[in-house]
């Protein structure tokens, strides 16, 4: 697929960046100051973006005062980092209106600093259209992702990020490194690569998607990104789990992560149906789970309840028993072709409590896989034993 995206909506902020005279130091003239870059990586699920914005100062040799005047800095922690070793920050004071910041230049010239800060009123969301060809078992999936922005900030070029997992923060720092991301995001200039894909970074533990283009943002607006499709050959298998079906489509997810979002499942001989991805990381296996599906019947049945024996306390007092249970699952492939089938039931029972051959025990649940062939009906038994208390 060509390279798209969609504005739909968006916001900027109009940093003030004054800068005033002081005796024995550097003196700038009051005005303010546009950046000469904006990055905004923005957090999924808890309404913030991290910004940064690059500006370039002409320095004197030694102090350096500045003051950022901005009422969309007012009660911001700041993070201030020169992109020179020639340049030191000396210290940032809250004073009436701003900050002012001392930095030291050991040599004069045009430098380049970071101010960086947290903003409220972003989010992102991903979503996903699913193309199901179950003659070849291949699903396509048309990933987009929606980014929301319901703060004042405008602009006209932006490289804007979105980090896939949940934020950690350091005294309301972000965990990643500001000069790792800047020299990422050079490196990533450099290159001159020009893909339709947002470039991945890994950040700690984190995912780091980046647009590869700049964009255009403005207040109150919804942005929309439309990525390229993927394709994936996939299993299926019926489950059945606390008295419901499930037609489960399974696959290997050796690619870039894929994030959790609202998938819309599209079918040659159904209806489109709209389900909760979990999501996959590189290298995990994804699993599409959709109910009810069609040609299917799984009945569950008790079909053998008995207290086999009594438990005493030292009081003579019946306290519990060991009893036996019998679960006859019916099952009735309606299909024309053959399907596999995957039974889960809970049990209070050990492992060495289940007396049916052929299934497996794990986390207080029992499994069993069978396969049915066309028009095939079949009976699958259960039968384990488990101590039960008196109520």
């Amino acid at each position: 697929m060509d390279k798209e995206f969609i504005l739909k909506l968006a916001i900027p902020v109009l940093c003030f960046f004054t800068l005033s005279p002081s005796a024995s130091v550097c003196a700038f003239v009051s005005q303010p100051l546009a950046p000469d870059e904006v990055r905004i990586v923005v957090y999924q699920g808890v309404n913030k973006a991290w910004i940064e914005e690059i500006f370039s100062l002409n320095l004197s040799s030694g102090e350096n005062k500045l003051i950022f005047s901005s009422e969309n800095l007012t009660g911001k922690r700041l993070l201030l980092t020169p992109l020179s070793k020639e340049v030191n920050l000396e210290k940032i004071e809250n004073i009436s209106g701003g900050q002012e910041i001392s930095l030291f230049a050991h040599s004069p010239g045009k430098y380049q600093i970071i101010l960086g800060f947290f903003e409220e009123g972003w989010d992102w969301r991903e979503f996903y259209d699913c193309i199901i060809h179950k003659e070849r078992n291949e699903l396509i999936l048309y990933p987009s992702i929606l980014i929301t922005n319901q703060s004042k900030r405008q602009e006209k070029e932006v490289s804007l990020s979105w980090l896939f997992g949940t934020p950690l923060w350091q005294e309301e720092i972000p965990i990643f490194a500001t000069k790792a991301l800047g020299e990422g995001m050079a490196e990533e200039a450099l290159s001159g690569k020009d893909s339709s894909a947002p470039r991945r970074e890994r950040v700690s533990e984190y995912q780091l998607f980046t647009f590869p283009e700049k964009v255009e943002i403005s207040p109150s607006t919804i942005l929309q990104f439309v990525l390229p499709p993927q394709t994936f050959l996939f299993e299926e298998i019926i489950r059945f789990q606390e008295g419901e079906i499930y037609q489960v489509l399974t696959f290997e997810n050796p690619q870039n992560p894929l994030p959790p979002g609202v998938i819309n499942l599209f079918w040659e001989d159904r209806p489109p149906v709209e389900e909760l991805f979990p999501g996959a990381r590189t290298g995990e296996k994804a699993e599409l789970s959709i109910s009810a599906p069609p040609l299917i019947s799984i009945k569950r049945k008790i079909t053998e309840y008995q207290r086999e024996e009594a438990r005493f306390s030292d009081k003579k007092e019946v306290v519990g028993f060991i009893s036996r249970v019998k679960i006859t699952f019916e099952i009735e492939n309606q299909r024309d072709e053959e399907i596999h089938v995957e039974l889960i039931e809970p049990v209070p029972a050990p492992p060495g409590g289940i007396l049916t051959a052929g299934w497996e025990w794990k986390d207080h649940k029992a499994f069993k896989k069978t396969t049915l062939l066309p028009a095939e009906k079949k009976e699958v038994v259960l039968s384990y034993r488990f101590e039960e208390a008196v109520s």
